[in-house]
């Protein structure tokens, strides 16, 4: 069986990953319903967790207008969520461990800056634990809230 990646196989210089082509629009309308949902992004909260030997993350988008749930299932493909119809919280599927941490870093640093383009590359940060926030204490210590 043949697998298809999100993230191109190949990890290019500064950081800066390819979406494979016929995921872009899939991509593109997960971080807008996101965005819709949340509003302005405050924090994410993110919980890796493991039942009967398959791995999961949760991911709790929290922002000033509401909040977005997403579980990752680490499945060995790829498959977006389903929103057809609304629900408390949505699922997703991911080939492996590695596109897992990339999405939520992607999610994460596209909710923060300007909204998705499917015509430019899109940048992910260099890694660091720090990339994604467990908290809002980083925006009351600078005084933004």
């Amino acid at each position: 069986m043949n697998v298809i990646r999100l993230f191109e196989n190949k990890v290019p210089p500064f950081e800066r990953l390819e979406i494979q082509p016929m995921f872009k629009a899939a991509l593109k309308r997960l971080i807008e319903v996101i965005s819709a949902c949340t509003g302005h992004l405050r924090s994410m909260q993110i919980k890796p967790y493991l039942i009967y030997q398959q791995q999961y993350v949760r991911v709790l988008f929290v922002g000033d207008v509401g909040r977005f749930n997403l579980t990752i299932n680490i499945a060995g493909h790829t498959q977006f969520p389903d929103f057809s119809a609304p629900r408390l919280r949505f699922y997703m599927a991911v080939v492996d461990e590695m596109e897992a941490y990339y999405l939520v870093d992607l999610l994460h640093n596209t909710l923060l800056s300007d909204p998705f383009s499917n015509d430019k590359p899109v940048s992910i940060s260099p890694l660091s634990p720090i990339s994604v926030h467990n908290t809002v204490d980083s925006w009351l210590g600078a005084g933004k809230c």
